[in-house]
């Protein structure tokens, strides 16, 4: 049987984006070591994109 996979989530606007990447790398290295196949976002998507929509969401006084 395969590594279970697991997607790595949590609050990315209204912070820091370089903080956040740290911290979801952080996340999916103890996921990783746990024996876990982690899905970051920050690897599986654009970082640009991830800004863009970061920056619509606080632009309309919302979270992304």
């Amino acid at each position: 049987m395969g590594k279970e996979k697991i997607y790595i989530s949590g609050a990315i606007a209204h912070y820091d984006l370089e903080e956040r990447r740290d911290v979801f790398a952080c996340a999916e290295e103890r996921l990783l070591r746990a024996g876990y196949l982690p899905v970051n976002p920050f690897r599986e998507c654009d970082l640009r994109r991830v800004k863009r929509v970061v920056w619509a969401a606080k632009k309309k006084g919302g979270a992304a």
